[in-house]
């Protein structure tokens, strides 16, 4: 089902504050201007009054807020495109393979959830980059969301147990109990015996222990290279795909994925080879793998190529240096900008197991160490 490529195209941000039925009274303005396509933002169901919608907690529904009468999303998601089909434009849609959010409330992700009641024996446990043979972890997934050390957390009483026992709570945070692990009147007996540990966020980067979306804590790592976890998570936007609802996709952070490649053709296949687009980050010296059947880019390295007429990267560069320089406080570091870009990117990426992560070659953090740079002086934390 090869399908023609986007004439033009218009991009609307679904969310609470702009539904389906907002959309769709701009069809008929959209389509006097001619254009042919319309490009939707995440429509599966996301954190609750999520702005954007990359931040999805259930891939087998339509986020319920994108339908201002308080009815059906899926109705009101239906009524749209047939309008749309009505006015003979077709639909795209965004889909976000690399993360989902794990966010507070948890519970409204029922794979987290499960994985934090069950540990390794849930049967979504392999949904998530989780490294279980963490050192300092013990078998338990760490979470970094205490605004102190937990004993002392304890001591003053804000971390608590529910009044049936079910959960444990830390103001807005809420946590499940794992079967037989309830101690009657002990919650730090009760809480010793999860499949998770909560630490004091600033411990963070000692204790992670699952792949994130960059440093964002919220969002957790997927497994789409597993077919069992791909086929799970792609099951409704594919067939949206398959039965002519969408015309294709776009593809959020494909450099996240551990098998970008297998990915792309394993989405081909899941389409029959439908319009697909992916969110690479090219270099300037960089082209899209020959190896990945999609049709481009989303275009920013046309953009960035358009941008340059009106600000030439040179002068962009001098600028971006002469600034940071200007706040250093040590002038010996103004010529460093470039390490100090270098080491952020990495430093900010996965940090998980040594064969994911976007560093060279496939180099990762397993061992919580800084990737070296050829003649670079580091010091003993192996920092610049």
């Amino acid at each position: 089902m090869l399908q023609d490529a986007p004439i033009t195209t218009y991009r609307f941000q679904l969310h609470e504050h702009f539904t389906f039925e907002d959309a769709q009274k701009q069809l008929p303005y959209l389509q006097e201007l001619g254009v042919t396509h319309i490009y939707l933002s995440p429509i599966l169901a996301a954190t609750s009054h999520s702005q954007h919608g990359y931040d999805v907690v259930d891939h087998s529904r339509i986020n319920p807020e994108l339908t201002s009468s308080g009815g059906d999303a899926t109705a009101a998601f239906a009524a749209f495109v047939a309008e749309a089909k009505a006015r003979e434009m077709m639909l795209i849609a965004d889909i976000v393979p690399n993360h989902m959010s794990v966010a507070a409330p948890m519970s409204a992700n029922p794979a987290w959830w499960d994985v934090l009641k069950h540990g390794q024996r849930s049967e979504y446990a392999c949904w998530f980059d989780i490294n279980w043979e963490h050192y300092l972890n013990h078998g338990k997934i760490a979470l970094a969301v205490l605004g102190g050390p937990p004993d002392e957390l304890l001591a003053k009483k804000e971390i608590t147990l529910s009044a049936d026992g079910t959960r444990i709570e830390y103001y807005s945070h809420q946590f499940p109990v794992a079967p037989g692990t309830l101690v009657e009147g002990d919650v730090a007996a009760t809480l010793a015996g999860q499949h998770y540990v909560l630490v004091f966020w600033k411990e963070e980067s000692k204790v992670l222990n699952y792949r994130r979306f960059f440093d964002i804590g919220s969002l957790a790592g997927l497994r789409v290279e597993d077919p069992k976890v791909f086929d799970a998570t792609h099951k409704l936007m594919c067939g949206l795909v398959r039965d002519g609802t969408l015309a294709g996709l776009r593809v959020d952070h494909p450099d996240g994925l551990a098998d970008p490649a297998g990915y792309a053709n394993r989405l081909k296949e899941a389409t029959d080879g439908a319009w697909v687009v992916m969110e690479k980050i090219l270099a300037p010296d960089e082209d899209l793998p020959s190896s990945w059947p999609v049709s481009g880019t989303t275009g920013y390295d046309a953009l960035n190529t358009v941008l340059a007429l009106l600000a030439p990267p040179a002068a962009a560069a001098k600028t971006l240096t002469t600034f940071y320089a200007s706040l250093v406080k040590n002038k010996a570091e103004e010529a460093a900008f470039e390490d100090v870009e270098w080491h952020s990117k990495y430093y900010h990426g996965p940090r998980v197991r040594p064969h994911r992560g976007s560093a060279p070659g496939g180099a990762g953090f397993g061992d919580g160490r800084w990737p070296r740079r050829a003649g670079r002086a580091y010091g003993a934390d192996g920092r610049l």
